[in-house]
């Protein structure tokens, strides 16, 4: 009876942290938007994603959508819903209706794995709140970007996966309240259960970032490893290792997507202008198969991002819990479970780094470029640093002293304000990374789009030469059914560019050219072509808008 009760006690306890999220997001949602209408979408990124979420809806060839950019399709998909309407589409606010919730309950989660490892209701709320309260988490949680979903689907299955193996009873221990008569099969059925939505939740991450896919692999050999105990009967074991072999499946079935597509499953990673790789070709150089130079700009980031005593008390943390689990359990072989959950997490830090020492993941401080990438570190610091306060406070509770007591809640105090102030005392990487985005060719992409919404007559064909990034912004800020678009470009998404009809004659297809002079990578050819032919275009269209980035003409 006293278990059900403190389950339940629990579990309003995560309804107030949620909300309590809920309500500083909304909040900063809000402000930013008085401050600045753009301010949800200062990176570039954002009104591409938008973008891409709102082609289901205004264009057809659902399938081609899904596949037509390097991004995993997940988030495209979250966004659809709040993209639908037209206010949340052009303000950003749709992506605060899928980031802050998933902000928030990634917080639940978190709080529910330190509890679990440190059986401590305070600790767990301050495990729970340092996430989300991390001025440059914050604002991840409120822009539609892939973060804030990715964080809550990658500790949604670490969460799973500690309580797959964990061995000290939780309140929140699936088979604990699973009623079945045999108590055996119910712990194992319990464990499987866990380890099948553990499962779920890493396909669902690795369809979301690909910094999940290292995740299936050590699952698969962890379960492996796992269910080698001789009393476990073999259904129980095929059915384990089935259920981390499906952990594969959302990997397998990207794979399977662009090889169906582009002949060839790896062609998100060699795209020219969208893929990560591409981007590292040209701004990455300096970190290519140079560790020390990756484990410099990790390393400032980092500390940028979460301030100078977060991270030295995760180091400390990390000696204190080598120190009691491997006296604890010294030659025994479940030393290996005890440790994984923090494998487990590490594996997406992992990931970013070996991709930007292999030359296909790019970061920098001049700018702060990618500091968003950094929140995957979050989760492996906050756990180590929990653990520290719980053995200090585990220690310090024996002396009995009201004045230890309260200097131990002072620290944890003083802990969780430093994350929330320090980081913002002088930079916020992520913040500054995305308005660093919003320069003067952004601005004159939106008022491009702009003009083109001034004179639009609802039914007309819309040529862009633009490529990339740059013709989201206009389409974006146009308001014009993404379906009137046609984006020319002349790499190898679209290889007929030069020969189609409504290249070599727009005139006959197109009421509005819209060309970018600066155009991004994937459009140089065409821009210059008909830059060139200007006099031709004169003879067809009239020019109603030129600056020094952008062209709008109108047929006469």
């Amino acid at each position: 009876m006293n278990s059900l009760l403190l389950f339940k006690f629990e579990v309003k306890l995560t309804y107030v942290i949620f909300f309590v999220i809920l309500l500083v997001g909304i909040t900063s949602a809000f402000y930013l938007l008085y401050n600045n209408k753009y301010s949800l979408l200062y990176y570039g990124d954002t009104v591409s994603h938008l973008v891409t979420a709102r082609y289901f809806v205004d264009s057809p060839g659902f399938f081609e959508h899904i596949i037509h950019t390097s991004w995993l399709p997940l988030p495209h998909f979250l966004l659809l819903p709040p993209s639908v309407i037209n206010s949340f589409y052009s303000t950003g606010l749709a992506g605060l209706i899928v980031s802050l919730p998933s902000l928030a309950v990634t917080s639940v989660f978190l709080y529910k794995i330190v509890w679990t490892l440190t059986d401590d209701q305070y600790i767990a709320i301050f495990g729970a709140l340092t996430y989300p309260f991390n001025p440059n988490i914050l604002y991840l949680g409120l822009i539609p970007m892939t973060e804030a979903p990715f964080m809550l689907f990658f500790v949604a299955a670490a969460y799973f996966f500690l309580k797959y193996y964990w061995i000290t009873p939780s309140p929140f221990t699936l088979g604990n309240y699973i009623k079945i008569s045999n108590k055996s099969f119910d712990c194992h059925y319990g464990k499987l259960v866990n380890l099948a939505i553990c499962s779920a939740f890493v396909v669902l991450a690795s369809l979301c970032r690909y910094e999940a896919w290292f995740i299936p692999i050590f699952l698969i050999i962890f379960v492996i490893i796992a269910v080698q105990e001789k009393e476990l009967n073999r259904k129980y074991k095929a059915l384990s290792i089935f259920s981390a072999f499906m952990s594969l499946s959302g990997i397998i079935l990207w794979l399977a997507l662009n090889a169906y597509f582009y002949n060839n499953p790896l062609h998100f990673n060699i795209d020219p202008f969208l893929s990560t790789a591409a981007q590292a070709g040209k701004e990455g150089k300096e970190l290519y198969l140079q560790p020390l130079n990756v484990l410099y700009v990790y390393g400032t980031a980092a500390i940028s991002v979460y301030g100078p005593i977060l991270i030295p008390s995760s180091i400390t943390g990390y000696f204190i819990i080598f120190h009691r689990y491997y006296h604890r359990i010294k030659g025994n072989s479940k030393i290996i479970l005890m440790n994984s959950i923090f494998i487990f997490l590490s594996l997406p830090p992992i990931f970013l780094a070996i991709s930007m020492v292999l030359g296909i993941g790019v970061m920098n401080l001049s700018s702060w470029f990618n500091s968003r990438y950094l929140t995957v570190l979050c989760p492996i610091m906050i756990l180590p640093v929990c653990i520290l306060l719980g053995e200090a406070k585990k220690k310090f509770h024996e002396m009995d002293n009201v004045h230890v007591n309260r200097a131990i809640g002072l620290l944890i105090l003083f802990l969780f304000i430093s994350q929330f102030f320090i980081p913002g005392f002088g930079i916020i990487p992520t913040f500054l990374d995305a308005q660093d985005q919003f320069y003067s060719k952004t601005r004159s992409a939106i008022k491009a789009g702009d003009v083109l919404r001034s004179f639009y007559d609802s039914d007309s064909t819309v040529l862009m030469i633009t490529g990339g990034f740059q013709q989201s912004r206009i389409m974006h800020s146009s308001g014009v059914n993404l379906n009137h678009f046609v984006n020319i470009y002349d790499d190898n998404i679209q290889k007929e560019s030069f020969e189609r009809e409504s290249f070599k004659t727009p005139w006959a297809h197109a009421k509005y050219i819209i060309i970018g002079k600066e155009p991004d990578a994937n459009a140089i050819k065409v821009v210059s072509y008909w830059l060139d032919k200007q006099n031709d275009l004169n003879r067809h269209y009239n020019i109603e808008y030129d600056d020094i980035y952008y062209r709008v003409l109108v047929h006469k």
